[in-house]
Order: C-alpha cells, then sequence, then structure tokens
C-alpha cells in the first residue's frame, strides 16, 4: 500500500464480511496513508444509518453511497484514495452479475469493482482479516493487480472469489453466512447470460479501434 501511495496510486481495497470487518472499516484511515472511502447500500432505516456511519467515520473514514461514489471521489482527486468494497453480498440482478462456482455451489457475485477498476485504471489488493488472539487482528494484503486494463475478463472478480474461497475454507466460522448467498435461483440459461456479460464488458473496455 506504501509503494501505491508513493506512486500516486488508487487503489480498490476489496475484502468481504469476514472476521471484523468493521475493524478494517474503523481503523482503515490509520493503517493506510491513502484517504479510507467505504461504499456501500444505505440501511432502511435512517436512524441506525446515521448512527453506525458516524462511528465508521469518526477516525476519517468517508462512507459514500453506492449510486453517488463517483462525486465523492472526485472530490478526493488531489489525493490518493483507498475505496473498500465489501463484496461478497448477494446480487439482486442476475442478469448483471458475474456467475462463478464458489464453495462448489453456481454463485453470483457484483461485478462493481473490476468495473471501478477498469474505469480509474486503479490497482486493487485483497485484504484478509486474521485473528490472532482475542482481541488482536492483523491484515493480509494481496495485490491483484496494478494495471487492471492488461487484465482478461473476470480475472480481478475471480481472483478476489478465489481469496475469499480460501479464507472461508481455513475458518469458515469467521464468514458471515447470514448473508443467504445461495437465495437466488439458478437462471436457466445461466451460460447465456455470462456469454452475455463478458460480450458487454469487451464491448466497453476491450475493444480496439481502428
Amino acid at each position: 500500500m506504501d509503494k501505491l501511495y508513493d506512486e500516486n496510486k488508487n487503489v480498490l481495497l476489496v475484502s468481504s464480511h469476514y472476521n471484523n470487518w468493521e475493524f478494517l472499516i474503523t481503523a482503515q484511515n490509520f493503517l493506510f496513508k491513502h484517504q479510507a472511502v467505504g461504499i456501500g447500500m444505505p440501511l432502511t432505516n435512517k436512524f441506525w444509518d446515521k448512527k453506525i456511519n458516524t462511528q465508521r467515520e469518526r477516525f476519517g473514514m468517508q462512507v459514500v453511497h453506492a449510486k453517488n461514489y463517483k462525486a465523492k471521489l472526485k472530490e478526493l482527486d488531489h489525493t490518493p484514495t483507498a475505496t473498500l468494497i465489501l463484496g461478497d453480498q448477494n446480487p439482486s440482478n442476475p442478469n448483471n452479475s458475474f456467475w462463478t462456482t464458489f464453495l462448489s455451489q453456481d454463485s453470483a457475485f457484483f461485478f462493481g469493482a473490476e468495473i471501478m477498476a477498469n474505469q480509474s485504471n486503479s490497482a486493487v489488493v485483497y485484504a484478509s482479516i486474521q485473528n490472532k488472539s482475542i482481541g488482536h487482528y492483523e491484515i493480509e494484503l494481496s495485490l491483484i493487480t496494478d494495471k487492471p486494463k492488461d487484465e482478461n475478463y473476470g480475472f480481478i472478480t475471480q481472483t478476489y472469489i478465489d481469496h475469499l474461497t480460501k479464507d472461508c475454507e481455513n475458518s469458515p466460522e469467521y464468514w458471515l453466512w447470514s448473508h443467504k448467498r445461495w437465495k437466488m435461483n439458478v437462471p436457466e440459461n445461466l451460460n447465456d447470460l455470462k456469454i452475455e456479460h463478458k460480450k458487454r464488458f469487451e464491448d466497453k473496455y476491450r475493444a480496439t479501434s481502428y
């Protein structure tokens, strides 16, 4: 992270609801030189949404809505940012998701981090929170890529999923299973959806003009 900061490189810090993720949210601005930004969906209850985000922001993290994050990042274009994305929740739209095998089952994942990386040419780093003892944690960082535009479709998302799979297999009790990862029915035309999703991405981000 220090090297990427020195290179003036923005980072997408991808993680999950694994172990003490609130520690990462709250402490991120202490841990890294990058300005911490967190992207999420607001809670239905506005009182608790404000209460929780106030706690999360008390040490410098800036929490933004998934629908207006671009405006906030534009305001911060004078300094390198590290935008935290917890990408393990279940997307609502099967047609606009990245489908893969996760823990031996067909699973849909958000594709937003891969889109953002290609739009902003940001580095992507996976953060795994490890519990060393009661109240003591370590964060293991793994660089997925610092050249997202050179990667094939799905590389960023699949590598993230591979890291998450490893964490879940090593210590499954630390993952938030209540997210009901497999509540979405697998579409009958799954192979067609995969082909179409890849085509849309490549047409937008990999098309070559002559």
